[in-house]
């Protein structure tokens, strides 16, 4: 595949070059990848040969790079007990211990066997696949579905605290995703219509439109059936959310009480707390460590910690 794209690149350039006689409309637009993603085994067949060919044609000054691909991520493998051999082994046919996707997109739907993949554990490490996690994701995808499309949680002057709830959730939704923790990005969502049941939140269409495009990165076809059904809009038309860093901001931050450097307890207060109404509230959680003890010091960062340092 690399050796047949980079003859292509060569073979067939685009007249739009740069004074050094590269392709800027086709080859420096495509070429290096930015991401590649494969288990650790592929590490001496497709990433090996890449790079091979690429140094070689870089070498011979056919192209303006030397490796193949700007980052490197290999996944875990997908383990599932085999009757076979009475163990949890690799997904493998020999083993008789795979999944048929048609059955299971028979019966849950696709969106629903995409998102349990994603959400079955860090995608570094190796997970085991459980059936009865489908059941769950299937839940959750049900419960995302009606309180969405519920005209009574829908609202044209949404609530301030609603919005920063919204905002909050994008924050930690994207910023997951960044760091490649798709698992924890589907619970941020799961927390959101949690909170959502239990506040009884109400959305207006710019949020519903935040979240559904969101969530359809992984759940494509409800993101589409939703985007049509409440917003009267295709998917593509959404586009990405952006979150508001002011909005994101929680107000309410945890304190951390050290003496003498070890954590002894923690207090929760509202962000920007002065050091005196902390101080205060920490001596109280902490009385036996202060007990027959001269304070010293009191060490203070705001929003993080207050340390005592005694004798």
């Amino acid at each position: 595949q690399w050796a047949g794209s980079c003859w292509y690149f060569l073979r067939y350039p685009n007249p739009n070059l740069d004074d050094k006689g590269w392709d800027q409309k086709d080859m420096r637009y495509w070429l290096p990848v930015d991401l590649y993603v494969g288990g650790i085994e592929h590490a001496i067949l497709h990433l090996l040969y890449a790079r091979f060919y690429v140094k070689v044609l870089h070498d011979l000054g056919h192209l303006p790079f030397d490796e193949p691909f700007k980052h490197l991520f290999n996944q875990g493998m997908v383990l599932r007990y085999s009757e076979k051999s009475g163990h949890v082994e690799k997904m493998s046919k020999s083993k008789g211990n795979v999944v048929n996707p048609d059955d299971t997109v028979e019966k849950y739907g696709s969106d629903a066997l995409r998102l349990y993949i994603l959400f079955m554990g860090p995608p570094e490490l190796d997970c085991e696949w459980q059936d009865k996690g489908l059941e769950g994701i299937k839940r959750f995808l049900n419960k995302f579905w009606d309180y969405l499309s519920n005209p009574d949680n829908h609202t044209e002057a949404q609530e301030q605290a609603t919005t920063k709830r919204v905002h909050k959730f994008l924050r930690d939704f994207q910023d997951r995703l960044d760091h490649f923790k798709p698992n924890t990005a589907i619970s941020a969502a799961m927390e959101l219509i949690n909170d959502a049941q239990a506040q009884e939140l109400k959305f207006n269409k710019d949020s519903l439109q935040k979240i559904i495009a969101s969530l359809s990165v992984m759940a494509p076809h409800m993101g589409s059936e939703l985007a049509e059904k409440l917003l009267g809009k295709k998917l593509i038309e959404l586009g990405w959310p952006t979150f508001d860093p002011m909005l994101a901001v929680d107000d309410e931050v945890t304190i951390a009480i050290q003496v003498n450097g070890k954590l002894r307890g923690d207090i929760k207060t509202a962000r920007g707390t002065e050091q005196e109404k902390i101080e205060q509230r920490a001596r109280e959680e902490i009385v036996k460590w202060l007990a027959d003890k001269q304070v010293v010091k009191v060490i203070f960062v705001k929003d993080r910690l207050i340390n005592f340092v005694v004798r």
